[in-house]
């Protein structure tokens, strides 16, 4: 154990240490969900006083594709929801989902992952994965910056509107990141012109709930483009006497010509 410490600290490369972790390995893979929930919280107590059994590649695998699989899981859920109205996930589910999302994110932490191929199924699990747009989970995941553009366009372009709702978030956080200069990878010319396009585009979305999103995130890139479709909605938009007025499209378009102006 000691001199695996050493390798890790001194060469920030993952160790392997896969006869010691097998069975966790096993049971985070498990066909039965409560056999994974359980292994989840297990390795998440095991994390909490031991760094090293989050640097082993076979932990570290196992814990991305139980992400991707939890994923998978609730996009399921999620297109029957929308055609029976019957909400199948528990709240135990929506806490052991959460244990699932924190411990991949964890591996976003220096030193531990260095193997390319997974890092990008790492990246792409948290950026499509279920969590709050206002969370502090999504603005450190858009401190990644550039290599997590593409993977925020794709998240504008899902039919589910908070799929969306998480696109147009990172949108604004990573033009909030790049203005702070804070992102690990600064944002190209290209990718902040298909981001605020993104952002533009959204403003036309059938739904209002989407289309408030998209305010946010075009104020956020201070994107005086947008001012004319802004004009449009502070007018004309339909969403305006639901909820407080305060929170209507027509509102949140007046004030973000306030502020672009």
């Amino acid at each position: 154990m000691v001199s695996a410490f050493i390798l890790l600290v001194g060469f920030s490369v993952p160790v392997a240490l896969p006869s010691q972790h097998q069975q966790l390995v096993q049971r985070l893979g498990a066909s039965d969900l409560r056999t994974r929930m359980e292994a989840v919280s297990d390795l998440q107590a095991q994390s909490a006083s031991d760094r090293l059994v989050l640097a082993d590649r076979t932990v570290q695998d196992a814990v991305v594709s139980l992400l991707e699989t939890e994923n998978a899981r609730v996009a399921k859920h999620t297109a029957s929801f929308r055609k029976t109205g019957k909400d199948e996930l528990t709240e135990a589910y929506s806490e052991y989902y959460a244990q699932v999302l924190g411990l991949a994110n964890n591996l976003r932490k220096p030193g531990l992952l260095s193997n390319p191929a997974l890092l990008a199924r790492l990246r792409r699990a948290l950026v499509l994965g279920v969590y709050n747009p206002d969370s502090e989970f999504a603005r450190d995941l858009a401190r990644e910056g550039e290599p997590i553009v593409p993977l925020v366009l794709e998240l504008t372009r899902m039919p589910d509107g908070p799929s969306k709702w998480n696109g147009y978030g990172l949108i604004g956080e990573l033009f909030a990141g790049q203005e702070a200069r804070a992102l690990a990878v600064p944002l190209s010319a290209s990718s902040a012109a298909s981001l605020r396009a993104a952002a533009r585009a959204g403003l036309l979305d059938p739904a209002p709930d989407v289309r408030r999103s998209a305010i946010s995130a075009v104020l956020k890139a201070r994107d005086r483009a947008a001012i004319p479709v802004l004009e449009r909605l502070a007018q004309s938009d339909p969403d305006v006497d639901q909820g407080p007025a305060k929170y209507s499209v027509r509102s949140l378009a007046a004030e973000a010509l306030r502020r672009l102006r």
